[in-house]
């Protein structure tokens, strides 16, 4: 498999179609790729060695679901355990207090899947089994996804195990539509730790430092998993085979990783085992998702800046198209770094219209000879450049930056910031129809960025991994983020980008549920409300001001939200704002707004108020919620929130302060900042 002779090309594309096939952690399909690449490495004449890991599997023998005595094709959830359960349908599309506790006792059938909170949460409210759905109700197929329970989301309900199901969008629409009142879950399941395994290839050089060169083999469920990633798989081999042929400086050690796809198993057991091999290792370079017909070559960088100028220059100097920007690539560059090792991930981004992954349109069909071999070219240059260099010329550290984005407590940067609009009180808050008392304007000289130049950075942040957040007040600004959001998506097909929109203090009634559907977190501000008291009604009109600051309908959406302050436009205090949450009156007593029924509980603002910050900052693993094993970080009160008259929030005083497990402030023993923090 000689890189650059004529029969490159035909030897990657025979491999790539001999792996064509799903090839799910832990499996058979797995286990026999591992082998497969072992023997494509003998073939060209070098020695590996599997290294295993252990992964949770199961072997489902029964899963049936029963409507109303008609059976619905399914398929049931890897390690959720065994059981038979029959119960009321209950279709719960929120996630509020009231449609959690109607779940008791029910089979409970959601939209969207079961994460952590959402799983303890119908584990609380006495749910007895689940039923989720994928697929689109346009689309010919009716594929149905294999997904598992993963222990991560079982851990706040005592690792409890209750019958969950998966069906497909059509089959859930019939069943609403249907007003389906009874449902039996039949599920039995073999459940055992197996294993996966890590496929290592050691290519010695003048020094036992080395540069790692990664790659994940396996699937998911529904795909055959060319794209995402037999084709960095493949790539490493014929770097392998060159550098084979070509002196290096540096030890190359070439790493293909099982169970990426069950959330970075793989690297992170390498990285887990080679503590020692670690102290060695300069640079990470992986490879995830190349040479397909359409798409934009990236390398995003977890390393100081200067390695983006290295592979820009050397871009410019080959010809080779492409961007390179600093960030966290979610692949198996990321246990590397974590562990603050630099890394660079490289990859070929085509839009969800062109070349999708993890579905069954991840083919051979959507591959290109000629662009993986342009592009194994340009990976290999630059890895000669790194590991023919006496002194590798990135610094063996993680730069400030980056590691508050891969794992700093204090302080994160995890995206960028946008305005569309102004505020309404001076007319340059965008709306979508006129103002009632300037009907001459949409708002003036609005957008503040040309709306496809907004569009064009949206779509290369978000292409990126990096989140936006922007800054909309007014129903038209909203409307627009909403819809570039929509279209970013569209042309990258990255999700779990947690972008959001800050304020909404107007909204089209249109537009409430579309935080949910794409996925947008919403992010507000309650004490503005009554800030503004009654103001908004002169310059919007009664009709529009029915939706101003939407809390309650977003939120009963199940849409994800967050809530703050604004500082420095308002102050720091959070009872202020939990306060104007929970009655929308000013400091007076006076309701504030059109729309004293969008109100939310204690329990609804103070979630948005700590998960919910967490999780727009992607930190909810590690803080937002006193569980076992995140940060011990704690304040007590002078009063009960959940009880007292709800004029008296405000007065609320914290007298006991512990951050990550030190008392920084004692009001009681009049100590403050004891740790020194």
């Amino acid at each position: 498999m000689a890189l650059f002779t004529e029969n490159y090309q035909e030897e990657m594309m025979h491999i790539l179609k001999d792996m064509a096939h799903v090839r799910i952690s832990g499996t058979k399909e797995e286990a026999d790729c591992a082998v497969y690449l072992q023997e494509c490495c003998k073939k060209m004449g070098f020695e590996t060695r599997l290294e295993a890991f252990q992964v949770e599997m199961c072997d489902i023998h029964e899963a049936v679901l029963t409507v109303d005595g008609k059976e619905i094709p399914c398929k049931g959830y890897r390690c959720a355990g065994s059981g038979t359960v029959e119960a009321p349908f209950y279709y719960m599309p929120n996630t509020d207090a009231c449609s959690l506790a109607q779940c008791k006792g029910k089979i409970v059938m959601l939209d969207g899947g079961v994460g952590y909170w959402g799983y303890r949460d119908l584990i609380e409210n006495g749910a007895v089994g689940i039923i989720t759905y994928d697929g689109n109700a346009n689309y010919a197929d009716e594929d149905i996804d294999l997904r598992e329970l993963r222990s991560f989301v079982r851990e706040g309900s005592d690792n409890k195990k209750i019958p969950c199901v998966n069906i497909n969008a059509k089959s859930a629409i019939k069943l609403v539509n249907q007003n389906s009142a009874n449902a039996k879950i039949v599920l039995n399941q073999d459940e055992w730790m197996g294993d996966s395994h890590n496929v290592i290839l050691d290519l010695p050089g003048e020094t036992d430092e080395m540069i790692v060169l990664s790659a994940h083999y396996d699937s998911t469920p529904l795909s055959q998993g060319v794209y995402d990633n037999m084709s960095g798989s493949v790539g490493l081999l014929g770097i392998a085979d060159y550098f084979r042929q070509h002196p290096h400086h540096y030890s190359l050690r070439f790493l293909w990783c099982g169970s990426e796809e069950r959330g970075l198993l793989g690297s992170k057991a390498y990285v887990a085992a080679h503590e020692e091999d670690l102290k060695k290792t300069v640079l990470n370079i992986n490879l995830d998702m190349i040479g397909c017909i359409m798409g934009k070559f990236i390398a995003c960088c977890t390393s100081e800046e200067k390695l983006v100028h290295y592979i820009e220059y050397l871009a410019s100097e080959t010809g080779f198209g492409m961007a390179a920007r600093q960030g966290v690539y979610s692949s198996d560059s990321t246990p590397f770094a974590d562990k603050g090792i630099p890394a660079v991930s490289f990859a070929r981004i085509a839009s969800g219209n062109t070349a999708t992954i993890h579905n069954r349109y991840d083919t051979m069909d959507v591959m290109k000879a000629e662009h993986m071999a342009k592009d194994v070219a340009f990976i290999t240059a630059f890895i000669e450049h790194m590991a023919c260099a006496k002194h590798c010329p990135v610094s063996k550290e993680i730069p400030e930056n980056m590691k508050e984005k891969l794992d700093s407590r204090h302080f994160q940067i995890t995206g960028l910031k946008g305005f569309i609009d102004g505020v309404t009180e001076t007319y340059t808050g965008l709306l979508l129809e006129p103002y009632t008392d300037r009907p001459d304007t949409c708002g003036e000289k609005l957008p503040l960025w040309p709306r496809a130049k907004m569009q064009e950075e949206i779509t290369a942040a978000n292409e990126a991994g990096i989140q936006v957040r922007l800054h909309c007040i007014a129903d038209g600004s909203v409307r627009m983020a909403l819809d570039m959001y929509e279209e970013a998506e569209k042309r990258t097909g990255r999700k779990d980008l947690r972008n959001t929109i800050e304020h909404i203090e107007n909204i089209h009634p249109d537009d409430i549920r579309r935080f949910k559907e794409l996925d947008v977190v919403a992010s507000m501000q309650p004490y503005h409300l009554i800030l503004s008291n009654n103001d908004k009604i002169v310059r919007l009109g009664k009709k529009r001001c029915r939706y101003e600051w939407p809390m309650k309908s977003i939120m009963n959406t199940g849409a994800a939200f967050a809530v703050g302050t604004d500082y420095p436009v308002v102050g720091l205090d959070p009872f202020q704002t939990i306060y104007a949450a929970v009655t929308r009156k000013d400091a007076d007593g006076r309701i504030s707004g059109q729309n004293p029924w969008e109100v939310i509980d204690m329990a609804t603002v103070l979630k948005g108020y700590t998960y919910g910050a967490a999780y727009v900052y992607q930190a909810e693993d590690r803080t937002g919620s006193i569980e076992e094993g995140k940060c011990a970080n704690l304040i007590v009160l002078d009063r009960n929130l959940f009880t007292i008259d709800s004029e008296k929030i405000p007065d609320t005083k914290v007298v006991w302060n512990i951050f990550e497990g030190q008392t920084i402030y004692d009001r009681l023993n009049n100590l403050a900042g004891a740790s020194g923090i």
